[in-house]
């Protein structure tokens, strides 16, 4: 049976609200014998965009009757709160999940363990990994890198991070580079002196990727992505040290606008590498890990070969 919920204080998990509802369904009234089979429920949080908690869930329940009963106290308030606030139900509306309600029916409660675990890989996403170079390129037939760009400086540590809401590949970093001066005069000059900075973002979906690889030597690690179609090129935010030039907040743009050369952008965004600092070895893990996540396996380069196209 399914059963709506509303209300729910939106700074609960769902992993926490799994928690609320075990501490419920498998005592009595709902189990009437401490050696009783625990009765199988799944909780879909609804999130929005962002990821973020609507204060509403859909709570599927394999057995009718503890459902009804269920039901019937929250009705008459007999419930528990749930982080401080009365957790609203009623029937759902929608379709049952017919091909759920089978698979709770015969498959024994195991707990919330699958569910942390679940929620813990989840959180490997999260893991950020700087790096100080990045080179956008193309691989050529010998499996050489030929770079056709890399930015001039950072201002601060590139990130690599995996966007769990998104579902994207996200790369920022700091391009800075002086102004061009625009004459001679004394007012040029003193615009000519300030420093543009710009974080750029490259952002390609999960399902776009093609080939993770990596490696790690005495020197330093590396990590090489390649792209089934060009990724997506955004200037986040760019400001100056000259407070005559105000910051701008970032638009979509082509990679052209960020620095790239114009004459090869077709081929340039196809792939990239990034050099990360002797002994990244953590940073290598979380790669992997986070790679391995999304479905995608990475592979171990032998060797790092670069070949300047320019």
């Amino acid at each position: 049976m399914d059963i709506f919920l509303k209300r729910i204080n939106r700074r609960g998990s769902e992993l926490e609200l799994h928690e609320y509802f075990a501490r419920i369904l498998h005592n009595p009234p709902y189990l009437a014998n401490p050696g009783d089979t625990p009765v199988n429920f799944k909780v879909r949080l609804l999130t929005d965009g962002k990821g973020d908690s609507r204060g509403m869930a859909n709570l599927t329940i394999s057995n009718a009757m503890v459902a009804e009963a269920l039901l019937r106290s929250a009705y008459r308030g007999a419930l528990p709160q749930f982080q401080g606030s009365s957790v609203q139900m009623q029937r759902n509306n929608r379709p049952l999940d017919k091909v759920l309600v089978k698979w709770l029916q015969s498959t024994p409660y195991k707990g919330p363990g699958p569910l942390r675990r679940l929620q813990e890989r989840r959180d490997q996403l999260g893991q950020v990994i700087e790096f100080h170079t990045i080179a956008f390129g193309w691989i050529d037939r010998d499996d050489t890198f030929s770079i056709e760009w890399e930015p001039s400086s950072f201002g601060e540590p590139a990130t690599l991070s995996f966007n769990a809401i998104n579902s994207t590949v996200d790369i920022q970093f700091i391009d800075e580079r002086p102004a061009r001066s625009l004459g001679d005069n004394m007012i040029s000059r003193f615009f000519a002196l300030e420093v543009s900075s710009t974080r750029c973002q490259v952002s390609s979906p999960f399902s776009q990727l093609e080939t993770l690889r990596h490696l790690e030597t005495t020197e330093a690690s590396y990590i090489e992505i390649t792209f089934q179609i060009p990724p997506a090129f955004s200037k986040l935010a760019s400001k100056s040290q000259n407070l005559f030039n105000p910051v701008q907040q970032g638009t979509r743009v082509r990679g052209i606008d960020i620095g790239l050369p114009k004459r090869t952008s077709g081929f340039i965004s196809l792939a990239l590498l990034i050099t990360l600092p002797p002994s990244s070895h953590s940073a290598i893990e979380n790669f992997r890990e986070m790679a391995s996540y999304i479905g995608l396996d990475t592979v171990l380069m032998r060797n790092v070969y670069v070949r300047n196209a320019q």
